[in-house]
């Protein structure tokens, strides 16, 4: 990935994972595919990492990502690996449908891509977690939570800060709905690492007015990556 990319990667994820500003990391890929419309070989040099963040950022703004997608599949840096990030993000899509079976087996997918890989594989616990969440199996998400949170503490700097905040985010949901004392604990671990944030608004919702809240909070589907 050169200097470009690499700058253009940084602010996707500002973008997607700080400011939760989907509709303008979209608009960055749909820019990059305008500027560079009539120069196909400077096009298909663009890094894949670029492609899989701006097809996140459309399905989170409910828009197509196929052409994203199929450009990141074509780029030089394309691999197994991120693959398994584009089926666990379509996983995501599925789970917010509530198309479970679809889910059940693009994890699947996932799970055999993503073997060996310790940050991924504790990333999958947490979206089977969500899986769960969504479905209602409170008892079995919570335990898909914890294992993610133990196994990213088990790696130390190496985990994934986003991934770790993300998980405790849903974790609390999860915890506020089955009135577990935990809640308290990891709403405090949450808040510390994302204090003025739409999520740390509805964290606070949630701990305030419980489980309705929890469970009828609009914005946390579409808020959460």
């Amino acid at each position: 990935m050169d200097a470009i990319d690499e700058e253009t990667v940084q602010g996707l994820d500002q973008l997607i994972n700080v400011e939760r500003d989907f509709k303008e990391a979209l608009l960055i890929g749909e820019d990059i595919l305008e500027t560079l419309k009539d120069a196909p070989i400077l096009l298909s040099k663009v890094s894949a990492h670029v492609w899989f963040r701006v097809a996140l950022a459309a399905r989170l703004t409910k828009k197509d990502p196929s052409r994203f997608e199929k450009l990141m599949r074509t780029a030089p840096d394309y691999s197994l690996i991120m693959e398994g990030d584009l089926r666990r993000d379509q996983a995501l899509q599925a789970i917010r449908r509530h198309q479970f079976k679809e889910a059940e087996q693009l994890l699947r997918d996932v799970a055999q891509m993503h073997e060996g890989s310790e940050n991924r594989y504790a990333a999958l616990q947490m979206v089977r977690g969500r899986l769960d969440l969504a479905k209602g199996n409170l008892k079995s998400a919570a335990s898909h939570f914890r294992a993610a949170d133990d196994n990213w503490a088990l790696l130390g700097k190496k985990a994934d800060p986003q991934w770790v905040t993300n998980n405790l985010f849903h974790w609390l949901r999860c915890l506020v709905l089955l009135r577990d004392s935990d809640r308290f604990k990891v709403y405090t671990r949450f808040i510390v690492r994302e204090p003025d944030t739409n999520r740390s608004q509805a964290a606070s919702t949630m701990m305030l007015r419980g489980p309705l809240a929890a469970h009828g909070y609009g914005l946390l589907e579409r808020i959460a990556s």
